[in-house]
């Protein structure tokens, strides 16, 4: 499955589809982590037929979109991701892919529900009102998320780089 946030939706209006004419039909599950149930139903994510689940907070008031829509509710006030990933696993997903922006991505890090890093790294530079990979409130660097780097790539004019959490 791939996993983002209501943020991605909103801002990106993002697909999160398979586009390789190689690969028909093999779009994964979408899931969404979306605390107040925001998701527009004319969202592009949720066009196709692949099975999208959306998380939402207790309390909030899903909408009625289409059949192929599943709603699960976690948590107070924002989704529990412990919970949700325990949900994933109970229905057989055992990959999951967080296609996220800096907030979502920042919880999986804090959390420590992360195993692999993926990052890609372009030769540019950006100045400082930038948005950051993760909101994490990090002072020291005693205090950081560790990894292991265990590959590094050429892809194109960019680097990818594959980091596994250290234990």
């Amino acid at each position: 499955a791939i996993l983002t946030g209501i943020g991605t939706v909103l801002q990106d209006d993002a697909q999160l589809t398979v586009r390789d004419e190689r690969f028909p039909d093999s779009n994964p599950m979408r899931v969404i982590c979306d605390s107040n149930a925001r998701v527009p139903s004319d969202a592009l994510i949720l066009e196709d037929e692949a099975e999208v689940l959306i998380a939402t907070s207790e309390g909030a008031q899903p909408t009625k979109h289409a059949e192929h829509i599943r709603w699960t509710q976690h948590g107070q006030g924002k989704v529990d991701l412990r919970k949700l990933l325990n949900e994933l696993a109970e229905i057989g997903v055992n990959e999951l892919l967080v296609e996220a922006g800096s907030i979502l991505v920042s919880e999986f890090f804090q959390l420590g529900l992360w195993d692999e890093w993926i990052v890609y790294i372009a030769p540019k530079l950006l100045g400082s009102s930038a948005v950051g990979v993760t909101q994490l409130q990090i002072e020291q660097l005693k205090d950081s998320v560790q990894g292991t780097v265990t590959s590094v790539t050429p892809f194109g004019t960019d680097v990818r780089v594959l980091i596994h959490r250290a234990n």
